[in-house]
């Protein structure tokens, strides 16, 4: 029986080296569910190009009454009005709200709702943004009129998709900061491990069943020892250290100024102009948004207090919620220092260097970064994020 998550860490690692960190998000999310003053719907997205174990490590996750797993998903399934149905149908059988409220929903793949054309995936976001309010969802349409509830309909949502293009962060940022992604390692298998991989004794089913079975009972432990009840338990926010409740902070500011859009300008004619303004969310939600995600990793750690180890997941987290580009030049610029060119920030990116000025350019405009004599450096204002170990 896993007791710990020393426990379950060894046998994540010993099977999915680079999984644990997005397995602890996983938990830490669902973990957040519990928290009596947590109004809205914890929300974490495993973000990486194919072949980088994101369903795998939504596949370790089955705990009866409590997981709800998907392959795909549409945000108009919440409230149906398919009008091959009557409308006490849709209310038993197909209305996905009710099935999912108080459970955590696991779906393998958001990737087909962020494709869609800008109109449907401007509805789809946003009726997960209203969803994600944990309040419920009421619609009107020509076939069943009025549908839908308020009221108490938090849930847990976990998904996986390939990254994210620059027009799916327009739409976000234009409807707040309801997902929180997270970047998965890249881990490159050396020959031996891959020989390893082909001719083992265990297979990738082998595997991922232990880790179904570990990671499962971890699940089912913390929710257990923490009363079962979503919103049952109580915290006690006054005794959270304040360095820590610091740091959120000004990881969630950071966070806002890397999911903004900067303000565009077209000349149209000599004496006209299109512009879009730029678009900065506030801290609030995304601060509440990390901060529930800390103590809910705290909860997995057997703890009911914050501590720096739990600034993990939220610096992970901001640091992975963006455009790709931005993400990128800013770890580089964290761990490695200057950026001497547009051409040292096209290897970096791994875009040409049109697209790399253009990125560069967006940055100086959210003052993420400055421009010196030889080069580029992060914003001053910045530096305490270098100084951030945990």
């Amino acid at each position: 029986m896993v007791t710990t998550t020393k426990d379950w860490k060894a046998v994540v690692e010993e099977n999915f080296l680079e999984c644990s960190p997005a397995v602890a998000a996983c938990l830490s999310c669902s973990a957040a569910l519990l928290l009596d003053d947590v109004s809205v719907c914890p929300a974490v997205v495993l973000v990486g190009p194919p072949s980088t174990a994101k369903t795998t490590v939504l596949d370790f996750f089955s705990v009866e009454g409590l997981t709800h797993k998907l392959d795909a998903f549409s945000a108009k399934a919440m409230i149906s009005h398919f009008a091959g149905s009557k409308e006490n149908e849709l209310a038993k059988k197909i209305d996905m709200l009710p099935q999912i409220r108080h459970k955590v929903v696991f779906v393998a793949d958001l990737s087909p709702m962020f494709s869609k054309r800008v109109d449907d995936l401007m509805e789809n976001i946003g009726i997960l943004t209203r969803v994600l309010d944990g309040q419920g969802y009421i619609s009107h349409s020509g076939v069943h009129g009025r549908r839908g509830d308020h009221g108490d309909y938090r849930f847990g949502f976990i998904a996986a998709t390939t990254p994210v293009g620059g027009q799916v962060w327009r739409v976000m940022s234009s409807l707040g900061p309801r997902l929180m992604l997270f970047d998965m390692p890249i881990h490159t298998e050396s020959l031996t491990e891959q020989r390893q991989d082909m001719v083992g004794v265990k297979t990738y089913a082998d595997k991922v069943a232990d880790c179904r079975e570990v990671v499962s009972a971890v699940l089912t432990k913390i929710w257990n020892d923490n009363g079962a009840q979503v919103g049952g338990l109580h915290w006690d926010r006054a005794s959270d250290p304040e360095d820590v409740l610091n740091n959120i902070i000004r990881l969630a500011e950071l966070g806002v100024v890397l999911r903004s859009v900067t303000a565009k300008e077209k000349v149209v004619t000599g004496n006209e102009y299109e512009y879009s303004p730029s678009v900065l969310e506030g801290p609030a939600r995304y601060r509440q948004s990390l901060y529930n995600l800390a103590r809910g990793h705290a909860l997995v750690n057997g703890r009911h207090n914050l501590t720096m180890e739990d600034l993990e997941l939220p610096k992970r987290i901001v640091l992975s919620t963006g455009p790709v580009e931005r993400l990128r030049l800013l770890r580089y610029l964290i761990n490695d220092g200057n950026i001497s060119s547009a051409n040292q920030a096209a290897k970096i990116i791994g875009h040409a260097w049109s697209t790399s000025a253009s990125v560069m350019k967006q940055m100086l405009q959210l003052e993420l970064v400055r421009h010196g004599t030889e080069y580029y450096y992060l914003d001053p204002k910045y530096d305490w994020i270098k100084e951030l170990r945990v």
